[in-house]
């Protein structure tokens, strides 16, 4: 484990982070988040930490394109990228499919403009609890071949807020989603849009 999180207030650690991370091979648990990596890629040597279970690089001052060599961590059990300060961005969500073992994946206020397949890339991680894309420019226009089939039955929070839903495919979207998942307590889709009007949809406490 390296767990070396700041807080809101203090950094816990300031300036780039060093290739020799990449020796660690047997770390399973890595937080830097809260830290102030002043503007740097998020390095891609950390896809070469293939046994890592849990990762947490929020809140750190990142930029640039997430890498995709994350997909190469498909023990991973927790994955934040949120809050970077400044813009993080996808060219795809691809990567993302090859993280099976995914149980909660924040991506908070990371630009998802591109990642037009994002629903399927949520519908085939089976194992997913908490998924959290507030603020990343998502759109809801819904893959006519959408499958289910592999959907995660254990999903029970989904957090979307800020996002660019304006039509109701994502509507059709958690509809078919609630058909399969039983557990879903939390649902936020507040601060969207609906057929051009601004619209602020309440959270949704599901019992």
């Amino acid at each position: 484990m390296l767990h070396l999180p700041g807080t809101e207030l203090v950094y816990c650690l300031e300036g780039t982070t060093n290739v020799s991370l990449a020796e660690l091979t047997h770390l399973k648990h890595l937080d830097l988040s809260f830290n102030n990596f002043n503007f740097q890629a998020m390095p891609k040597f950390i896809g070469s930490l293939s046994n890592l279970e849990y990762l947490n690089l929020s809140h750190s001052w990142f930029m640039g394109i997430i890498p995709h060599e994350f997909g190469n961590l498909s023990r991973l059990s927790s994955l934040d990228l949120s809050y970077q300060g400044t813009t993080m961005r996808v060219e795809s969500l691809s990567w993302v499919s090859h993280l099976r073992m995914l149980r909660e994946l924040d991506l908070s206020e990371t630009d998802l403009s591109e990642a037009t397949n994002w629903m399927s890339i949520i519908n085939n991680l089976p194992l997913l609890q908490i998924l959290k894309m507030d603020g990343c420019h998502l759109a809801s226009k819904r893959p006519s071949s959408l499958s289910y089939i592999n959907t995660s039955n254990n999903l029970h929070v989904i957090s979307l807020s800020g996002n660019s839903f304006n039509d109701s495919s994502i509507f059709q979207w958690l509809s078919n989603i609630s058909k399969i998942v039983t557990s879903l307590s939390y649902l936020d889709l507040s601060f969207n849009s609906c057929s051009g009007r601004s619209t602020h949809f309440h959270i949704y406490i599901l019992i």
